[in-house]
């Protein structure tokens, strides 16, 4: 199922973009919308380069059974190689660095020309670090950068020093880490919270990986909405942050 991550709009321009900073790419882009799609779809990912998104991401973690983990990598990398997505950004959620498939996954990424790994379950600095050696590892240009995944109570509290090392003590590294993405769904399981309309467990959590990410000049996005029909709430999500 395709899904929608809503913005955390910090310092965006009149044009829609986000805020400028040093470790801010060559090229300023909108990222109004993004949109997720299963890495073992290709019929999905293929519509995904009709329809109206800022950036798309392709999924190899939740959305992939076990048994397709090896597979939808192929394909990801297949329908990247086609290309044929405009001007979207593109980014592939690996599987976490704590499971068999992490090292293949980072490995392919880094020979995809996608514009960022997505990190998933990030809890520390050591995390950014270790994808990042990774991605040196396997060849990886310069400019592929890291979206760390805030989806856990422990994520939310060490958000702070997920971002100074994202970004490098001494200017923007190789590989820096230019954007944080709230793993909505997971964090409320994770505070044995309701999902409910207003969203009203995760205000501080989001508040937090917000201050955190204005601070060290960075994106926010919001978590997926997952109800695709529910437009009005879409839109409710979107004007509160």
């Amino acid at each position: 199922m395709a899904q929608w991550w809503n913005i955390l709009r910090i310092g965006a321009s009149t044009a829609g973009g986000r805020a400028v900073s040093s470790l801010a790419a060559a090229q300023v882009r909108p990222r109004r919308s993004v949109l997720y799609m299963p890495g073992s779809n290709a019929r999905a990912i293929n519509k995904a380069r009709t329809l109206p998104a800022d950036a798309i991401v392709l999924d190899l973690e939740d959305a992939v059974a076990p048994e397709k983990k090896s597979e939808a990598r192929g394909m990801v990398l297949e329908e990247l190689r086609r290309g044929g997505f405009g001007q979207r950004e593109l980014a592939v959620r690996s599987n976490g660095l704590d499971t068999e498939w992490a090292e293949d996954d980072i490995a392919a990424i880094a020979q995809s020309g996608a514009h960022a790994v997505a990190l998933p379950k990030v809890e520390g600095g050591a995390a950014v670090e270790h994808v990042r050696m990774l991605l040196r590892k396997h060849g990886a240009p310069r400019e592929l950068a890291i979206w760390s995944m805030i989806e856990t109570p422990l994520g939310v509290l060490r958000v702070e020093e997920i971002c100074v090392v994202g970004k490098g003590a001494s200017g923007p590294p190789a590989n820096a880490m230019t954007a944080v993405i709230m793993g909505t769904s997971d964090l409320t399981k994770g505070l044995r919270a309701e999902h409910t309309a207003c969203r009203s467990a995760l205000t501080t959590s989001l508040q937090l990986v917000l201050l955190a990410a204005r601070a060290h000049g960075m994106l926010a996005l919001d978590g997926v909405h997952l109800d695709l029909k529910n437009t009005d709430e879409l839109l409710a999500h979107c004007r509160c942050c």
